[in-house]
């Protein structure tokens, strides 16, 4: 396969690799920005339906340890590696990938959170000379993505830039993707998340959320519509029942 995909969102991506983690799917997870402990409580969260925040503040019921069990439980069953080191690169990716591919005999679908994070770390505060270097490290940092994706379909988190919070209308567009054009170029999918309720304090925003389809090489763009399920950090199909959550 050959895909290569961006998108801004860590939560939709968790989301995407436990449930392609079914069915015997090996995925691998390159997270610079988040620990390994980090990702398994989300994912133990979403697996057992126990709300993310009661595991920190309020503590466990009962029930929530009766699905902390079985979430446990099916986790041990999936073959979700996780790499969480701050010091990755695509050369890195390619090699861990590759090793892993001779353990598994396959995999099925590898995550970076996030791209702008791979590499050598960039102060906030450059100069023109140092942007024009850091554009560029974006650009060949997408290139060895993009590489990689010939082999194993690549799911990449991109920060965006703040042109959104200038605009009336705050859905994202290509243009927003932070620091590289490059991204745009080589990326065969390109999604963004956008939740109304972020800016709205109205109740009938909570819980909508749209999958903006911004660029797809090899199909059509469009919206759909999602479900956005803040407890345990989870889109689902779209369902306009807000007690449903």
């Amino acid at each position: 396969t050959d895909d290569y995909i961006v998108t801004h969102n860590t939560g939709l991506i968790g989301n995407i690799a436990v449930h392609s983690s079914m069915l015997d799917n090996v995925i691998a997870i390159f997270s610079v920005e988040m620990s390994e402990s980090g990702i398994v409580e989300r994912i133990l969260s979403q697996l057992g339906k126990i709300n993310l925040d009661k595991t920190r503040e309020i503590g466990l019921t009962a029930r929530d340890i009766d699905g902390y069990e079985i979430a446990l439980h099916e986790l041990r069953k999936r073959k979700i590696y996780i790499y969480d080191s701050p010091q990755i690169n695509t050369a890195k990716m390619s090699m861990m990938l590759r090793g892993l591919t001779r353990k598994e005999g396959k995999v099925n679908m590898c995550v970076l959170d996030y791209l702008q994070l791979v590499g050598k770390n960039t102060s906030t505060k450059m100069n023109w000379a140092e942007r024009k270097n850091r554009e560029q490290e974006v650009s060949d940092i997408s290139k060895g993505l993009k590489a990689i994706s010939k082999k194993y379909p690549l799911l990449a988190i991109a920060q965006l830039n703040r042109n959104v919070d200038h605009r009336d209308d705050k859905r994202p567009q290509l243009a927003d993707l932070r620091e590289s054009g490059s991204l745009e170029a080589d990326a065969d999918t390109v999604w963004f998340l956008y939740r109304h309720e972020f800016y709205s304090k109205l109740l009938t925003d909570k819980g909508k959320a749209e999958l903006i389809i911004a660029k797809r090489r090899n199909g059509r763009i469009g919206t759909v519509n999602l479900t956005w399920v803040e407890d345990y950090t989870e889109f689902r199909n779209y369902t306009p029942r807000i007690d449903n959550f």
